[in-house]
């Protein structure tokens, strides 16, 4: 990091961090959400295989 920088300069470059991290929090709670309905809609059609098995 060049030591010339304005103090805004870095206060801007924090925001932007902050924005960033802010975005890919919310698309990795977004993931999840997408990730835990496949497992459940996946749990249920595995019951239903191994009812069939069990026949």
């Amino acid at each position: 990091m060049p030591r010339n920088r304005s103090f805004k300069q870095i206060l801007d470059s924090i925001t932007d961090s902050e924005s960033v991290v802010s975005r890919h929090t919310k698309a990795q709670h977004e993931l999840e959400d997408m990730i835990q309905q496949e497992g459940e809609e996946e749990s249920e059609s595995f019951t239903e295989q191994l009812g069939r098995l069990n026949l």
